[in-house]
């Protein structure tokens, strides 16, 4: 197995985790707590914040991993070179995370 296979299956498991992390969010199944979860100040202030701002974020991260699968999952199977469109989606698309999260500390921010 190549280099640039090992990183898209290491792609697609995060997409995958992602996934069922944010979908445990958005279904609203985690309480909330000290350990997990979106866990700002605006988030403790209440259950319903908690619930909001978890659901927002799951939300996101669903959103998000989607593209990261797709990107591990091509270059499961066709590869790339350096100078691939591929690569340069391979390379930036975990952005998108961040992106997810910024979102969501935007979202806490307007309740």
């Amino acid at each position: 197995m190549e280099i640039n296979q090992w990183a898209g299956m290491i792609y697609l498991l995060t997409g995958i985790l992602f996934t069922a992390y944010g979908l445990i969010l958005v279904l609203n199944k985690l309480p909330k707590n000290n350990l997990v979860g979106f866990r700002m100040k605006k988030a403790m202030e209440s259950d319903e914040n908690w619930y909001d701002i978890n659901s927002h974020g799951g939300k996101r991260l669903v959103q998000t991993s989607i593209p990261l699968m797709v990107v591990g999952i091509l270059s499961i199977l066709i590869g790339y070179d350096t100078g691939d469109l591929i690569f340069w989606a391979f390379l930036l698309s975990p952005l998108l995370v961040v992106f997810a999260l910024v979102d969501t500390h935007l979202h806490a921010g307007r309740l």
